[in-house]
């Protein structure tokens, strides 16, 4: 079963970001700011966030934002004082964390595509429960949301090494659009036209 992300749902699917999504730089900076990031989603009108139910457990989840770039300024300056000491503290024991994090915030360049600002941020299934088309029912969940809200085109940032993600993106339509080097790897670029033929 398909749930909007609540509150409440905030710390079981930082935990399986966390462990599920390989090669995320917010996985560097922990658990505390992946959490907050997705509190922000859940708050703001501009973005949507689902989960999926296996009984009462969490097996999956997806984000999107309708300006990931807008979103990330707003959440760092509404937490900006809790933000600053952790993250600081993150990049004082970790420091190649100050390039990910100024890539983070200033990367629109690098990952913009044409005008397009609607992004696909994450999303996660557990291991156990991969292959049973959770990821696509969570995708096509998304797609409503920017198609409820006149986005025409939206991307995606997937690591140009994990084949097994790009496999998926391709099989639910998206088209590669270029490989740009972020937070210290290469990125495949994708987009999606949500006119594009729902998946099943």
């Amino acid at each position: 079963m398909i749930k909007k992300m609540e509150r409440q749902h905030l710390e079981e699917c930082a935990m399986l970001h966390y462990s599920s999504i390989e090669n995320s730089f917010l996985c560097d900076i922990g658990i505390f700011f992946i959490k907050k990031i997705y509190e922000g989603l859940i708050e703001s009108e501009d973005c949507a966030g689902y989960i999926y139910l296996d009984n009462s457990e969490i097996v999956g989840f997806i984000t999107g934002s309708k300006d990931m770039g807008k979103f990330i300024n707003h959440i760092i300056l509404k937490n900006f004082l809790v933000f600053t000491v952790y993250v600081g503290f993150k990049i004082f024991i970790k420091p190649y964390l100050m390039k990910n994090v100024f890539e983070a915030l200033f990367s629109s360049k690098k990952r913009g595509i044409d005008n397009t600002t609607a992004e696909l941020v994450s999303i996660a299934v557990k291991s156990n429960q991969r292959g049973n088309g959770i990821g696509k029912k969570l995708f096509n969940e998304l797609v409503v949301f920017f198609k409820e809200n006149n986005i025409s085109k939206f991307k995606v940032m997937v690591g140009k090494d994990n084949i097994g993600a790009n496999k998926f993106y391709e099989s639910l339509g998206f088209n590669f659009n270029f490989t740009a080097n972020l937070y210290g790897q290469d990125m495949n670029i994708y987009t999606y036209i949500c006119t594009a033929k729902k998946e099943e």
